[in-house]
């Protein structure tokens, strides 16, 4: 009995044991089927994953898991987290060194891509041989460049340069809204078959002065002043500036820009009142510069002759003649400028080359105007030209008003020049050439112009004929004398003090054609050009600007009874006390020993301390001089 019944237990355990093995075997067959075969009824997929996490399949799996974890073996998941931080890792300084390519390659304004970038191509571009180059020295790198995404894309190229432009100009976004105000710069250019407008911003760090390139905006659509002031605004909309006060705006003279009714100025004076309209001031001199060019007509003459010699001399044959005869000269060879109304450098720099080179220019022509020669007609006109006092002394008289102006336009280009400081140099250039206006000046001047003469074998005699040293011999040429023209009837009631205005044929100028050449020189040509000078100085550099630089300079020096100015306009805007600024200042002089320097503010002025002072400090310094920013960036267009 007993043994009967242990037999019918056993037995009856084992049919258990078998029922749970087919019944497991079963729901792990269809687990595996159905995560094999996919589901397609996507709204029992939480019944089936509930059904899943609840089979033995997966209960088993997840004993398993936990005791591997435990075990001394290490965790499968940590071994692969390894090995992706070890790829990641990897990745990333590859990525290093290719973002550092299209850095350097920004940064130095070069090229990216080349005409053929195939593997076979023997130049592929920039951008390639800079990657090819470091796969010599770098295996990790080389191994990159081999794979399927190694990062050398057009498309990554300039993903790459589009985030590190965003990245300058939000850290210039930052820097302006911390100062609290700025000044726009702008000014449009062509550039292929669309227009261009650079948008440039001018700040202060502290009390350092920063010009920075914003962006390119297309303007193509419309170039009005609407438009135009529509592209600003987009610019700076997109770097978070446009509700930020602007103190000032600065462009060239073009009447869209510059008009006092409807143009760019006017507009965004309406958006910013305060934002006062500063005309390029470099711009204004090459302005003046033009005036004094053609108020005479030797002088426009004799611009036309070096215009002519350029053309001339930029033949290639007859640039390489003039190249070796400089050479056989032991001179350093030269060219002449290519004459330009917009950029300024280039007048005073055609004129020196053809004053420091009339040696060899005047040989070259001697040369090329024997019969045969292609140029014979113009070498010929040219070297009659040449060889005239009144072209010699055209040269001598142009060349050194130029250098003066050359020198102060060049310094009316830099960006950290102030607005005080440019009319300083302004004022300091004008009292220059009215220092020049002498008798005496002039004699020195002739004797320049006698001097040279001498030294290139030119001789003038006191009756005002000049002489050619020819082969042959010297060959006279007598001095062109025109009918001089009657007097108006209207001048005879005036006494007429200055020259500026008139032409060398008037009765005024024509008695002295009576006296000796350098009297006459002196009369039409000299005064004539000092006086234009002179007077569109006057004229041109007059009104609100240069108020607004006498009241920069007034604090700058700490002089609060010269501010006024700049309080009247810009205290409300920008927050300012006028009389603690009074007593700011007078603190801060009483510090100083001796007169306030620049170098002193900078370490004795805080914001903290003096925050009126402080302001009005910045404003002095951000009120611009010039749109030469704007023009610099054309040349990376």
């Amino acid at each position: 009995m007993d043994d009967r019944g242990s037999k019918k237990r056993k037995g009856g355990a084992e049919k258990i044991r078998v029922k749970m093995r087919k019944r497991a075997a079963q729901t792990n067959s269809s687990v595996e089927e159905s995560w094999r075969k996919g589901i397609s009824d996507w709204k029992k997929l939480s019944t089936k994953l509930e059904k899943h996490a609840n089979s033995l399949a997966h209960q088993n799996c997840m004993v398993k898991w936990d005791n591997f974890k435990q075990s001394s073996c290490g965790s499968i998941a940590a071994k692969l987290s390894d090995s992706h931080n070890a790829t990641v890792e990897k990745n990333r300084s590859y990525l290093c060194k290719v973002v550092d390519i299209v850095r350097l390659l920004s940064s130095l304004g070069l090229p990216f891509r080349g005409h053929r970038e195939a593997n076979n191509s023997e130049s592929r571009g920039n951008y390639l041989e800079v990657c090819t180059f470091f796969s010599k020295y770098d295996s990790d790198f080389q191994s990159m460049q081999s794979n399927y995404f190694n990062a050398t894309s057009p498309d990554f190229q300039n993903e790459i340069i589009e985030i590190c432009a965003n990245l300058v100009r939000t850290e210039i976004a930052e820097k302006v809204q911390d100062t609290g105000f700025f000044a726009v710069i702008a000014d449009e250019a062509r550039s292929s078959k669309t227009e261009q407008l650079s948008l440039c911003l001018r700040y202060t760090e502290q009390f350092e002065i920063k010009e920075r390139f914003l962006c390119f905006i297309d303007c193509s659509a419309s170039r009005n002043a609407a438009g135009l002031v529509d592209a600003m605004n987009t610019g700076l909309e997109m770097c978070g500036l446009k509700n930020i006060p602007i103190v000032a705006q600065s462009y060239d003279g073009a009447s869209v820009m510059s008009g006092q009714v409807s143009g760019v100025q006017q507009r965004i004076k309406e958006m910013h009142p305060y934002a006062t309209y500063i005309h390029c001031l470099a711009h204004k001199l090459n302005l003046v510069l033009v005036d004094c060019c053609t108020v005479n007509r030797s002088v426009k003459t004799f611009l036309n002759v070096i215009g002519k010699l350029y053309s001339v001399f930029a033949e290639r044959s007859n640039h390489h003649r003039f190249i070796e005869v400089q050479k056989s000269l032991n001179m350093k060879p030269t060219e002449i400028a290519q004459p330009s109304e917009t950029r300024w450098a280039c007048k005073w720099c055609s004129l020196h080359a053809v004053k420091t080179h009339y040696a060899a220019i005047t040989q070259c022509l001697r040369e090329m105007r024997d019969d045969g020669e292609k140029w014979s007609v113009e070498a010929t006109g040219l070297y009659e030209h040449m060889a005239r006092l009144s072209f010699i002394t055209c040269l001598i008289v142009l060349e050194d008003i130029l250098r003066v102006i050359h020198v102060t336009h060049k310094a009316l280009q830099s960006s950290n020049l102030t607005l005080s400081e440019a009319a300083v140099l302004t004022e300091n250039l004008k009292a220059h050439f009215v220092s020049q206006r002498q008798d005496d000046k002039w004699d020195d001047v002739w004797g320049l112009v006698k001097q040279f003469c001498r030294d290139n074998n030119i001789s003038v005699s006191e009756d005002v004929n000049i002489q050619r040293q020819t082969p042959a011999g010297p060959e006279p040429v007598p001095p062109k004398r025109k009918r001089a023209t009657q007097p108006p009837t209207a001048l005879d009631s005036f006494l007429i003090t200055t020259t500026l205005g008139h032409r060398e044929e008037t009765a005024v100028n024509a008695v002295q054609m009576s006296q000796s050449e350098s009297h006459g020189f002196q009369q039409h040509l000299y005064f004539p050009v000092l006086d234009t000078i002179i007077g569109e100085l006057d004229r041109r550099f007059t009104g609100e600007a240069v108020k607004l630089a006498q009241a920069c300079a007034a604090v700058l020096r700490c002089d609060k009874n010269g501010i006024e100015p700049l309080i009247q306009k810009y205290a409300q805007p920008l927050k300012i006390n006028h009389s603690l600024v009074g007593a700011e200042m007078d603190l801060v002089k009483a510090s100083t020993v001796g007169d306030v320097t620049r170098e002193h503010l900078q370490k004795t002025v805080t914001k903290a301390i003096y925050p009126n002072l402080y302001k009005m400090l910045q404003l002095a310094l951000t009120l611009p001089v010039g749109s030469a920013t704007s023009e610099r960036s054309f040349s990376a267009m």
